[in-house]
Protein backbone atom coordinates (compact mmCIF):
# COMPACT_ATOMS: atom_id res chain seq x y z
CA UNK A 1 0.00 0.00 0.00
CA UNK A 2 1.28 3.22 -1.24
CA UNK A 3 1.18 6.00 1.05
CA UNK A 4 4.47 8.31 0.31
CA UNK A 5 2.91 10.99 -1.40
CA UNK A 6 0.14 9.47 -2.21
CA UNK A 7 -3.55 8.26 -1.06
CA UNK A 8 -3.90 5.43 0.69
CA UNK A 9 -5.18 3.10 -2.31
CA UNK A 10 -8.78 2.25 -1.01
CA UNK A 11 -11.04 1.15 -3.72
CA UNK A 12 -14.23 3.00 -3.55
CA UNK A 13 -12.33 6.37 -2.34
CA UNK A 14 -9.06 6.51 -5.52
CA UNK A 15 -9.56 6.66 -9.26
CA UNK A 16 -5.78 5.41 -10.69
CA UNK A 17 -5.68 6.93 -13.81
CA UNK A 18 -3.67 9.80 -15.57
CA UNK A 19 -4.92 13.14 -16.26
CA UNK A 20 -3.63 16.32 -17.36
CA UNK A 21 -4.42 19.37 -16.24
CA UNK A 22 -3.80 23.11 -18.62
CA UNK A 23 -1.47 25.14 -16.93
CA UNK A 24 -1.83 28.58 -18.51
CA UNK A 25 1.23 31.00 -19.54
CA UNK A 26 -0.35 33.92 -18.22
CA UNK A 27 -1.07 35.02 -14.59
CA UNK A 28 -4.71 35.09 -13.64
CA UNK A 29 -6.24 38.42 -13.73
CA UNK A 30 -8.05 37.03 -10.51
CA UNK A 31 -6.55 36.43 -7.10
CA UNK A 32 -8.54 34.49 -4.58
CA UNK A 33 -8.71 36.21 -1.03
CA UNK A 34 -11.38 34.55 0.71
CA UNK A 35 -10.55 33.95 3.78
CA UNK A 36 -13.01 31.15 4.34
CA UNK A 37 -12.73 29.97 1.57
CA UNK A 38 -9.02 29.30 2.43
CA UNK A 39 -10.37 27.66 5.84
CA UNK A 40 -12.24 25.56 3.35
CA UNK A 41 -9.62 24.79 0.96
CA UNK A 42 -7.31 23.88 4.35
CA UNK A 43 -9.78 21.39 5.80
CA UNK A 44 -10.21 19.59 2.59
CA UNK A 45 -6.41 18.84 2.28
CA UNK A 46 -6.42 18.27 5.57
CA UNK A 47 -8.54 15.55 5.48
CA UNK A 48 -6.63 13.70 2.62
CA UNK A 49 -3.72 14.18 3.65
CA UNK A 50 -4.49 13.06 6.96
CA UNK A 51 -2.05 10.26 7.02
CA UNK A 52 0.70 12.24 5.46
CA UNK A 53 3.92 12.87 7.98
CA UNK A 54 7.12 14.52 7.09
CA UNK A 55 6.08 15.68 3.43
CA UNK A 56 5.41 18.92 1.87
CA UNK A 57 2.62 19.13 0.00
CA UNK A 58 2.41 20.94 -3.71
CA UNK A 59 -0.11 23.05 -4.63
CA UNK A 60 -1.20 24.64 -7.94
CA UNK A 61 -0.86 28.01 -7.80
CA UNK A 62 -4.29 28.52 -9.62
CA UNK A 63 -7.59 27.31 -9.17
CA UNK A 64 -9.03 24.81 -11.62
CA UNK A 65 -11.49 25.64 -14.46
CA UNK A 66 -14.14 23.29 -15.88
CA UNK A 67 -12.11 22.19 -18.88
CA UNK A 68 -9.84 20.67 -16.11
CA UNK A 69 -11.97 19.10 -13.73
CA UNK A 70 -13.63 17.27 -16.85
CA UNK A 71 -17.02 16.54 -17.86
CA UNK A 72 -17.05 13.46 -15.79
CA UNK A 73 -18.08 15.75 -12.89
CA UNK A 74 -21.69 16.43 -15.02
CA UNK A 75 -21.95 12.51 -14.67
CA UNK A 76 -21.90 12.56 -10.81
CA UNK A 77 -25.21 12.19 -9.02
CA UNK A 78 -27.27 14.80 -8.33
CA UNK A 79 -26.19 17.00 -5.49
CA UNK A 80 -28.11 17.06 -1.82
CA UNK A 81 -30.61 19.93 -1.61
CA UNK A 82 -28.86 20.80 1.27
CA UNK A 83 -25.57 21.72 -0.61
CA UNK A 84 -27.45 22.56 -4.17
CA UNK A 85 -26.52 26.18 -3.75
CA UNK A 86 -22.79 26.00 -2.63
CA UNK A 87 -23.03 23.17 -5.38
CA UNK A 88 -24.20 26.40 -7.58
CA UNK A 89 -21.47 29.09 -6.50
CA UNK A 90 -19.48 26.08 -6.88
CA UNK A 91 -19.36 25.98 -10.62
CA UNK A 92 -19.68 29.71 -10.73
CA UNK A 93 -15.89 29.67 -9.99
CA UNK A 94 -14.93 26.74 -12.25
CA UNK A 95 -16.00 29.44 -15.30
CA UNK A 96 -12.83 31.93 -14.14
CA UNK A 97 -9.23 30.78 -12.72
CA UNK A 98 -7.72 32.59 -9.84
CA UNK A 99 -4.49 33.00 -8.62
CA UNK A 100 -4.00 31.60 -4.78
CA UNK A 101 -1.82 32.57 -2.08
CA UNK A 102 0.42 31.68 0.93
CA UNK A 103 -3.08 31.79 2.89
CA UNK A 104 -3.79 28.14 3.72
CA UNK A 105 -3.76 26.75 7.60
CA UNK A 106 -2.26 23.22 7.18
CA UNK A 107 -0.78 20.74 9.72
CA UNK A 108 2.31 20.51 7.26
CA UNK A 109 4.17 22.75 5.25
CA UNK A 110 3.39 23.58 2.11
CA UNK A 111 4.54 25.09 -1.50
CA UNK A 112 2.57 26.62 -4.20
CA UNK A 113 4.02 25.58 -7.99
CA UNK A 114 3.31 26.59 -11.01
CA UNK A 115 4.20 29.92 -13.13
CA UNK A 116 3.12 32.63 -10.15
CA UNK A 117 4.20 30.46 -7.05
CA UNK A 118 7.32 32.07 -4.81
CA UNK A 119 9.03 28.94 -4.32
CA UNK A 120 8.78 29.20 -1.08
CA UNK A 121 7.86 26.44 1.55
CA UNK A 122 5.12 27.70 3.86
CA UNK A 123 5.87 26.03 7.83
CA UNK A 124 3.08 25.94 10.14
CA UNK A 125 3.05 28.22 12.85
CA UNK A 126 3.46 25.25 15.53
CA UNK A 127 4.46 21.75 15.41
CA UNK A 128 7.90 19.59 15.11
CA UNK A 129 9.02 20.29 12.20
CA UNK A 130 11.68 18.02 10.48
CA UNK A 131 14.82 20.24 9.06
CA UNK A 132 14.58 18.23 5.61
CA UNK A 133 11.07 17.16 4.46
CA UNK A 134 10.87 15.49 1.29
CA UNK A 135 8.30 16.85 -1.17
CA UNK A 136 5.16 14.89 -2.46
CA UNK A 137 5.68 12.73 -5.55
CA UNK A 138 2.06 14.61 -7.08
CA UNK A 139 0.54 17.89 -6.57
CA UNK A 140 -3.00 19.10 -5.48
CA UNK A 141 -4.91 21.05 -7.91
CA UNK A 142 -7.95 22.98 -6.39
CA UNK A 143 -10.96 25.14 -7.36
CA UNK A 144 -12.57 28.27 -6.06
CA UNK A 145 -14.95 27.63 -2.78
CA UNK A 146 -18.82 27.28 -3.75
CA UNK A 147 -20.97 28.67 -0.75
CA UNK A 148 -24.70 28.46 -0.07
CA UNK A 149 -26.53 31.89 1.49
CA UNK A 150 -26.24 30.83 5.02
CA UNK A 151 -22.29 30.23 4.63
CA UNK A 152 -22.32 27.26 6.74
CA UNK A 153 -22.41 24.92 3.68
CA UNK A 154 -19.28 24.51 0.93
CA UNK A 155 -18.45 22.85 -1.90
CA UNK A 156 -14.90 22.90 -3.22
CA UNK A 157 -12.95 20.14 -6.02
CA UNK A 158 -9.41 18.50 -4.67
CA UNK A 159 -7.80 16.92 -7.85
CA UNK A 160 -4.27 15.37 -7.09
CA UNK A 161 -2.02 13.83 -10.01
CA UNK A 162 0.90 12.22 -9.14
CA UNK A 163 2.15 10.97 -12.09
CA UNK A 164 1.53 7.67 -14.28
CA UNK A 165 -1.81 5.47 -12.55
CA UNK A 166 -1.78 7.53 -9.36
CA UNK A 167 -4.11 10.18 -8.48
CA UNK A 168 -7.44 11.84 -8.21
CA UNK A 169 -9.81 14.25 -8.27
CA UNK A 170 -13.24 14.66 -5.86
CA UNK A 171 -15.74 17.24 -4.69
CA UNK A 172 -15.76 17.78 -0.94
CA UNK A 173 -18.93 18.91 0.88
CA UNK A 174 -18.51 20.48 4.09
CA UNK A 175 -20.19 22.39 6.78
CA UNK A 176 -19.22 24.82 9.55
CA UNK A 177 -19.67 23.38 12.66
CA UNK A 178 -18.72 24.97 16.00
CA UNK A 179 -16.48 27.10 14.01
CA UNK A 180 -14.53 24.65 11.97
CA UNK A 181 -15.29 23.15 8.43
CA UNK A 182 -15.57 19.63 8.38
CA UNK A 183 -16.40 16.72 5.74
CA UNK A 184 -20.09 16.17 5.22
CA UNK A 185 -19.26 12.33 6.07
CA UNK A 186 -22.56 11.39 6.78
CA UNK A 187 -23.24 11.88 2.86
CA UNK A 188 -22.52 8.64 0.87
CA UNK A 189 -20.99 9.08 -2.13
CA UNK A 190 -24.41 7.69 -4.28
CA UNK A 191 -26.66 10.23 -2.66
CA UNK A 192 -24.59 13.17 -3.90
CA UNK A 193 -21.70 14.70 -6.17
CA UNK A 194 -19.27 14.09 -3.12
CA UNK A 195 -17.88 11.47 -5.50
CA UNK A 196 -14.38 10.43 -7.25
CA UNK A 197 -13.92 10.20 -10.67
CA UNK A 198 -11.58 10.00 -13.58
CA UNK A 199 -11.65 10.73 -17.52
Amino acid sequence: MKTHGAYYIIPWMLCVVPFAYSSSQHKPAWTYTDREGYAVMSAALGDVTKEWKDLIIRIEDDTVSKADVGPKLDACPKVLEEFASAERDFRWHLTRKSALQNRFLLRLPYLLTGSGGSGDVVYPRSGKIRDRMPMSEGSFYLSGVGFDSSGMRAAVYVGYECGGLCGSRRLHLLRKESGLWVEAKDIKPCESVSCEWND
